[in-house]
């Protein structure tokens, strides 16, 4: 019998001709309805209506199914399911889902895998499969499974007579491609130029004139490296933080601890009044279309 080949290269978010997207979700924030998938759900803005809450994309969750120590499997949000075992199952129906393909009777879906899936491994992306309605029958001969990259391989070969390759040493494979190279890379250059992500700064402050009421802390963002002023070109305000100054009567003498800790796509603002404890917090969303 013969077939014909066509390999599915118009992936939302990605160029035209690009035959892979993201492994990603974006969910809402209630972790209820995906509100984008591949590249799309990197995006800081995936075409949410003003107001709506958004969860941080989760990624990579098809790593869950492979033979990984617990501690190299991405965590998951508990909202997606109640039993930890059971969310990426959840991950993974949802994201063939969005696929939203329909496949006549004459058409066999072929999915790549990771070299290094077990047949339980299978079994379950065939289960995911059907719940996702990619196939009609859980057994169905119309979805078949492809090795893909994603692992590493290790093996000896021989070169023979007739210029065919022999196995001298039997191969090893291990989940250690391009996501770990990544994860490797990624803390390599945090020892070079420091961890972005999730670093604090923070710093004691006292009011500037004795018969202050507030103190009022202003962010500004910018890309350049090198700023001196928040009016420079280039650079934009982000919001503010203001923390009340009462027992104006203490003139100075009134200190409050400020810090600022920046994440994927946000940056928080905390302040505490040294002298009553009280506390004030503020998150400023890095989404400049939002």
């Amino acid at each position: 019998m013969n077939f014909d080949y066509y390999t599915y290269n118009l992936w939302d978010g990605n160029a035209y001709g690009k035959f892979k997207t993201n492994t990603v979700l974006r969910y809402d924030n209630e972790y209820k309805k995906v509100l984008a998938w591949g590249a799309l759900g990197l995006a800081k803005n995936p075409g949410r209506k003003k107001g709506e809450n958004v969860s941080k994309p989760i990624e990579l969750f098809k790593l869950s199914l492979g033979n990984l120590a617990e501690d190299l499997k991405p965590e998951l949000p508990p909202e997606l399911h109640l039993q930890k075992e059971q969310r990426h199952i959840r991950a993974i129906t949802d994201y063939l889902q969005k696929m939203d393909i329909n496949f006549s009777e004459n058409i066999r879906l072929i999915l790549t895998v990771p070299a290094e899936y077990s047949y339980q491994a299978k079994k379950v992306m065939r289960e995911c499969a059907f719940k996702a309605n990619l196939i009609t029958k859980i057994d169905s001969d119309r979805l078949q499974f492809t090795t893909e990259r994603g692992t590493v391989d290790l093996t000896t070969r021989k070169l023979l007579n007739n210029c065919e390759l022999g196995e001298v040493t039997e191969r090893a494979g291990d989940f250690c491609g391009s996501t770990f190279v990544d994860k490797e890379f990624l803390k390599f250059l945090g020892k070079i130029v420091g961890e972005e992500v999730n670093q604090k700064f923070d710093g004691t402050f006292i009011p500037l004139f004795p018969y202050q009421s507030a103190i009022k802390f202003k962010i500004f963002i910018t890309q350049k490296y090198e700023v001196e002023c928040c009016h420079e070109e280039g650079v934009e305000f982000l919001g503010e933080l203001l923390v009340d100054l009462p027992d104006i009567d203490l003139g100075l003498d009134r200190k409050v601890k400020f810090s600022l800790c920046f994440g994927d796509e946000e940056i928080k603002a905390s302040a505490i009044n040294s002298l009553n404890g009280q506390n004030y917090h503020t998150v400023f969303n890095l989404d400049t279309e939002s």
